[in-house]
């Protein structure tokens, strides 16, 4: 790994880094295994060297029911707050896939600050510039998920031009240049495009009883995933575009009670989608996930009413 790109080392020399260095330890967490729990008292400061971490929220606080809120990768870091107080985490690292994690303690941390004056300087001011950043982008989320709350909260009657109009937002929030919804549907067993942006797509529907294409590549997908054409053909083995893809692809299940209910897909041609985008959208989909279901539970409704 490249630490001289990660927030915390920035502006530093390499051998200001080799001795911030000397004050981490090697953490290996098994894939599922909890790094720490919402609630425990911070004493820690984390850089994901290998794998994934979930940085999951409690619905409520009378709840163990959990949201995943963050999905952090390599070089990505977390808990920079408790190397400055003692408060409670605000929420739960669990490793999504077995991992290997840098971690640097409080008491190493003050004491490499009291040492090392000019080291402590800068590292003190790049945690303040990384809280910054982090506190500005979750300002431009809110904006964009409080769009779309607003755009699903209005379209119980127009199913299909909410849906349009949040992948409209979405789109515009990552930078993509298109989106799509595809929808799985019992009644028929398939999989159909229900709404797109940014792209004149017409009606795209597979078979659950026989899949196979592009299509069928979103059936295998079970979590958040980047994923480039190349994968993409590999994983559906067929080569053959249908306009929704592109290079770079964020593919999204829509799930409710680890069940499937949609697909949500973007795609762009420039850099691959960051994991800032793929929070996003995961935070997005939790919206459309009780869009979809409070939808189907009124036509339903609807049609025993007509019965």
């Amino acid at each position: 790994m490249d630490v001289t790109r990660i927030p915390l080392f920035r502006d530093l020399t390499a051998e200001e880094i080799e001795r911030v260095q000397s004050h981490f330890e090697d953490v290996p967490l098994q894939a599922g295994a909890a790094l720490f729990q919402e609630g425990d008292v911070g004493d820690a400061f984390y850089i994901v060297k290998s794998g994934r971490v979930d940085i999951a929220k409690r619905v409520r606080k009378d709840s163990n029911e959990t949201i995943t809120i963050l999905t952090l990768g390599p070089g990505a870091d977390f808990g920079a707050m408790s190397l400055l107080d003692d408060e409670p985490r605000s929420a739960t690292a669990r490793a999504a896939a077995d991992s290997k994690l840098y971690r640097l303690s409080r008491e190493h941390f003050l004491a490499l600050v009291k040492t090392e004056a000019q080291i402590g300087a800068k590292l003190l001011l790049n945690i303040a510039q990384t809280m910054i950043k982090r506190i500005r982008h979750v300002n431009q989320e809110l904006a964009v998920l409080f769009e779309i709350g607003r755009s699903l909260g209005r379209g119980l009657e127009q199913t299909d031009a909410a849906l349009e109009e949040t992948l409209t937002i979405l789109k515009q929030g990552v930078q993509a240049d298109r989106a799509s919804l595809f929808l799985l549907n019992p009644i028929d067993e398939s999989i159909d495009l229900r709404a797109s942006s940014g792209w004149a797509g017409g009606r795209l529907s597979l078979s659950l009883k026989h899949p196979s294409g592009k299509l069928s590549a979103l059936l295998r997908i079970d979590r958040p995933r980047v994923i480039d054409a190349h994968q993409l053909s590999a994983l559906s083995q067929s080569d053959k575009d249908q306009g929704w893809e592109s290079d770079s692809n964020l593919v999204i299940p829509v799930t409710s009670h680890d069940r499937p209910l949609a697909y949500v897909v973007l795609s762009k041609s420039d850099p691959p989608f960051s994991d800032d985008d793929v929070n996003l959208v995961r935070c997005a989909c939790l919206q459309m996930e009780q869009f979809i279901e409070r939808t189907r539970l009124q036509q339903e409704l609807k049609h025993q009413s007509q019965i």
